[in-house]
């Protein structure tokens, strides 16, 4: 079903889909609540959406990636990083970080990732006062080099979305160290430990965001042993392991 718009053409069109599975696995235990609410009579499954193995991840240098943005070593880095679609929650963000005090702590934001909304009240925010110059828009496809690039940079990883199932951003940063601030919607909720691994704010409040931020750019910082054991628990090879328990033994490709 989509983020955006009514479902209500898609939901015949869903029903049909799943009718053919056997199975169904879900990254939010929300959505298994959503499926049987579309008469999905098929076995229904839950799994954390996978983090990339510990194999795959190239975690760029910290100094170096903070040097390329031209921060302080001081400097307290807010980033969002992935599509940015309406649902998501960037606005919030934008007028969030407005509402920071001026006094204090100096911080900067990067939104990195290709827009699919109109960039115009964005552009409008960032170019005046007291965004300006604090906020920077890299809109386009990041290759995976220049993820790990600003992941290294980042203080927080900050995901305002209004609405969501799940987001494969967060285990993305895990894997890379970094905590997350985030709303509670869907599956979100379900991949943070409030407090060790990143903070949990009410979707479409600026204040709530900024009271979150705030407290990151006063020196809070979250544990990097639990954000190493959240990454663990959702490790590719426990969803692999579900899938071959469905599909049963004997069965390649």
């Amino acid at each position: 079903l989509p983020h955006e718009g009514s479902p209500v053409v898609w939901r015949p069109l869903a029903r049909l889909g799943y009718a053919a599975g056997d199975m169904c696995l879900t990254h939010a235990r929300g959505e298994l609540d959503a499926l049987q609410a579309l008469g999905v009579r098929s076995e229904l499954r839950h799994v954390p959406h996978p983090a990339p193995a510990a194999t795959t991840v190239a975690r760029a240098p910290e100094p170096e990636a903070r040097a390329t943005l031209g921060l302080a070593d001081e400097e307290v880095l807010f980033l969002f990083v992935g599509y940015v679609r309406a649902y998501k929650g960037v606005d919030v963000l934008l007028d969030a970080l407005a509402q920071l005090d001026e006094n204090g702590p100096a911080w900067r934001a990067v939104i990195a990732g290709e827009w699919y909304v109109d960039r115009g009240a964005a552009d409008r925010a960032v170019a005046a006062p007291p965004l300006a110059g604090r906020v920077r828009i890299d809109d386009r496809y990041l290759p995976v080099d220049d993820v790990a690039r600003y992941l290294a940079a980042a203080t927080v990883v900050v995901l305002p979305y209004r609405s969501g199932t799940q987001s494969g951003v967060i285990p993305l940063a895990y894997a890379h160290g970094r905590g997350v601030v985030t709303t509670r919607v869907g599956g979100l909720a379900e991949a943070v430990r409030e407090g060790d691994t990143g903070l949990l704010v009410r979707p479409g409040d600026p204040s709530a965001l900024a009271g979150a931020l705030e407290r990151i750019r006063r020196g809070l910082r979250f544990d990097p042993a639990a954000i190493d054991e959240m990454c663990a628990r959702a490790r590719w090879d426990g969803f692999v392991r579900t899938l071959e328990a469905a599909v049963g033994p004997g069965t390649s490709g």
